[in-house]
């Protein structure tokens, strides 16, 4: 160890608690006041875009990035209806995680994502931002909406098959409620 050198050495963090930080942490601060540099960053150039989220988490969780799992992060972006339109991030398929044994102290269990998307309205500009993840116990999955707070998240039940289309389906049918 370099005693010269202020920077402590990067922590042990797993993907799964990398993924979790960008669906949680950093990605609803850019849905909710940099949705624009979202926007950016997939039309100059898609391939890069998750890569840039996972660096953030990196830095957020004082983890080393690696380029083979920068390059797990993607993204979808569309139109969901005539109405709104979609960013979704694919997050590497997470392990599966056996939450009955799972201690509430202990990150390395942590619930990684399948995928996490941000929904705006054309018309209202009304951001809505959604994560899809591992079921309690191990068995589905649960559909969580987020809010500006990442703190803030509320668990709207059993989700969908961990597809990009029945996740886009599931959020269709929230937003329709």
């Amino acid at each position: 160890m370099n005693l010269s050198d202020p920077t402590p050495p990067a922590q042990e963090v797993s993907l799964p608690q990398i993924s979790y930080a960008v669906a949680y942490f950093v990605l609803p601060q850019y849905a909710y006041n940099r949705l624009h540099k979202v926007e950016e960053l997939y039309r100059d150039n898609p391939t890069t875009a998750g890569p840039f989220f996972y660096v953030m988490a990196c830095h957020l969780c004082k983890a080393k990035p690696n380029r083979p799992d920068a390059e797990l992060f993607s993204w979808e972006v569309g139109t969901l209806d005539d109405q709104t339109d979609f960013h979704v991030m694919r997050h590497p398929t997470p392990p599966p995680v056996d939450f009955s044994s799972l201690d509430p102290a202990d990150m390395k269990q942590t619930p990684a994502p399948y995928f996490s998307g941000i929904f705006r309205n054309r018309e209202t500009r009304k951001i809505g931002y959604y994560v899809l993840g591992p079921g309690p116990l191990g068995d589905g999955t649960t559909l969580r909406s987020v809010t500006i707070d990442p703190m803030v998240n509320s668990n709207l039940g059993r989700g969908p098959e961990p597809d990009l289309d029945s996740f886009l389906a599931a959020v269709a049918f929230r937003l329709e409620s």
